[in-house]
């Protein structure tokens, strides 16, 4: 029999909005297990037996809670989140301290943490991907976008903007395919102003005007039927054919390049349609209000259809070298994840991405579409290592293994 798993958010001891989503998630884990969780109101509904987590918005004086916890269940095993920003009174049988895994400790938690940094009884608290490690990369993807992003409004400054080659405004753009309300604190980006020329079926890439093979994906699509896309676009420019020989960067500051054949002579600069590849459209949910965070099954489908995931970090994690669940998140689903912590790429085996600068945001993707064999490398490495330890049942073991290391309990 599996002990049962309480999240205590009482009148004494309240458990703030962002902590209760953490405990939640992080719970299903053991629900995994067997156990079975509930979130409790009162300290009088903790069973004897219990696994108690517990946040530290104190009410009453942490000795006055520390009290009433023993009276009601003093064989329980108590985990307390950043407890030790309090004096060290606690005197619970069977208690552990838990905070965020910060690698590298910063002023503002360095004090905090040499209070207990000694102490056996602690286990830093890992919120991972909310999934079962057996159903990692059985998923079907559906993508059509290439990026997403969702958590707190992080680096704004780093979101995909418009390509540099463009058609004129007066070419209409389409409608992104999947948007989230905007009352939901989200945008759903549509990057470029590139729009009448068809998105493959498949992974919604732009489809090149030259005969051959979507490259994202790899879909078979048959030139002939885009003749009329051709002809709308070379009506609007002063020249009569277009032809593209693959070898434009994409990257030309003024949108143009010399790549492309103008009646067999290359005496003008032209668009190369090789730059119209890709159009980067994609979500940033970011927030201001813990309330519009977007519930996990949600996540998952956004994840599912999306090719990269943005894997922003606040300032102070990236300092901290604390790694967020959305990294996980996107490993877990399928996305290439690039992300402005260093420490990201570090503690990933250097799977997710570094980046620094918008600039770099789209040059990552571009690339990774024109290299499609190595975006699946990734995702496959993303897929292994979310198994073995990216996963909240990983956190759950950390901790159960610390528990029957210190009181060698049945849990």
């Amino acid at each position: 029999m599996y002990r049962p798993v309480f999240i205590l958010n009482c009148p004494e001891l309240e458990c703030s909005l962002v902590l209760l989503y953490v405990f939640r998630e992080l719970c299903d884990g053991f629900k995994l297990r067997g156990h079975t969780v509930k979130e409790i109101s009162s300290i009088g509904k903790i069973d004897p037996n219990g696994i108690v987590f517990m946040g530290n918005a104190f009410k009453r004086p942490l000795t006055v809670v520390n009290d009433m916890l023993n009276t009601q269940a003093p064989e329980a095993i108590y985990i307390g989140w950043y407890w030790h920003y309090e004096p060290l009174v606690v005197t619970l049988k069977h208690f552990l301290y838990t905070h965020q895994d910060n690698h590298h400790l910063q002023c503002n938690h360095l004090t905090l943490h040499q209070k207990i940094q000694h102490l056996p009884n602690r286990v830093p608290l890992l919120l991972r991907a909310n999934e079962d490690p057996a159903k990692i990369g059985t998923y079907i993807r559906n993508v059509v976008r290439d990026y997403c992003y969702m958590g707190w409004v992080y680096s704004q400054n780093l979101i995909p903007q418009k390509y540099s080659t463009t058609f004129p405004q007066s070419i209409n753009q389409p409608t992104p395919n999947n948007h989230l309300s905007p009352s939901n604190g989200s945008v759903e980006s549509n990057s470029s102003s590139i729009s009448d020329v068809s998105l493959c079926a498949q992974c919604q890439s732009l489809m090149q005007l030259t005969p051959g093979n979507c490259v994202p994906c790899a879909s078979q699509q048959r030139n002939d039927s885009y003749q009329p896309i051709r002809q709308r676009i070379i009506s609007r420019y002063p020249f009569r054919s277009l032809i593209s020989d693959g070898s434009c960067d994409a990257k030309m500051p003024n949108g143009s390049c010399n790549d492309s054949v103008l009646n067999g002579s290359r005496s003008a600069p032209m668009l190369n349609i090789q730059c119209l590849q890709r159009r980067f459209t994609g979500i940033y949910h970011g927030i201001c209000d813990h309330k519009q965070f977007l519930p996990y099954d949600q996540r998952r489908s956004i994840y599912l259809s999306s090719h990269f995931a943005l894997g922003f970090q606040s300032p102070e994690n990236k300092l901290d070298e604390h790694v967020s669940q959305r990294i996980f998140e996107g490993l877990a689903y399928g996305c290439v994840v690039l992300s402005d912590s260093k420490a990201a790429c570090e503690q990933t085996d250097n799977i997710v991405q570094y980046v620094s600068t918008k600039e770099e945001v789209e040059t990552k993707m571009q690339y990774f579409f024109q290299h499609p064999d190595e975006m699946e490398v990734l995702r496959q490495k993303g897929y292994e290592f979310v198994q073995q330890s990216g996963t909240n049942q990983h956190s759950i073991n950390l901790i159960l293994h610390t528990i029957h290391t210190l009181w060698n309990l049945e849990i």
